[in-house]
């Protein structure tokens, strides 16, 4: 019969976390495989030591952990992918998607933050009403606690569901006619993310002397 048990399927994801972890680190070596590992499933005991100094000195060490960038992207990714589908079957496609990724990735506070914001990005309607939605995901989420407001993966979470909210058009625009439908919308979404949470990326890049010489060596 069906296994009801939650403990059950946690070793599951746990194990297919470790074998993708395995499978990257076979074809892509030891070191990149760890990396790309960290950066799309989150965690970063495999890295070296050194890895982690390096992306911790220049204030980029959120990039080894799943945040809210990841799945708003991978949410907007998916809505190009499935595109073609009516959108009553198309949103419930991309939310099991997410889904089976925030499973696959542990569930951790940061992953079901984000979670949510792409939720609000996928459900949320128009423009106008997904801000509005979004606003009050973020004040119910600060509600239960007001902390994460000074937290990295919130911000940007909050942030890359901005851009792809209020940004996402105008990007859609910026991009050359000529090149197809599919590429210009995954350039969009990308570039939408990315805009709304460079100065919080900024910020957290200290550009001190010996930062430059620990990414020189």
């Amino acid at each position: 019969g069906l296994c009801l048990d939650w403990s059950y399927w946690q070793q599951k994801l746990s194990l297919t976390n470790w074998r993708l972890r395995q499978i990257l680190q076979q074809k892509l070596g030891d070191e990149h495989g760890a990396l790309l590992s960290s950066m799309l499933l989150g965690g970063s005991n495999a890295l070296a030591e050194a890895t982690r100094e390096i992306f911790t000195a220049n204030g980029l060490s959120h990039l080894l952990s799943v945040s809210g960038t990841h799945l708003l992207l991978l949410a907007g990714f998916l809505s190009v992918v499935f595109g073609k589908i009516a959108p009553t079957k198309r949103k419930p496609l991309v939310t099991l998607c997410l889904c089976l990724y925030a499973l696959l990735c542990g569930l951790k506070p940061p992953v079901l933050r984000a979670l949510m914001m792409s939720t609000v990005f996928l459900y949320g309607g128009s423009g106008g009403r997904r801000g509005s939605m979004l606003c009050l995901t973020a004040l119910m989420l600060l509600t239960v606690k007001p902390l994460w407001l000074l937290d990295i993966s919130f911000q940007l979470s909050f942030g890359a569901a901005v851009g792809l909210i209020w940004l996402l058009p105008a990007c859609q625009k910026l991009c050359p006619k000529w090149l197809p439908q599919p590429l210009t919308e995954c350039i969009a979404v990308t570039l939408a993310a990315q805009l709304a949470t460079l100065p919080l990326l900024l910020s957290l890049i200290h550009i001190s002397e010996p930062t430059r010489r620990v990414v020189i060596s």
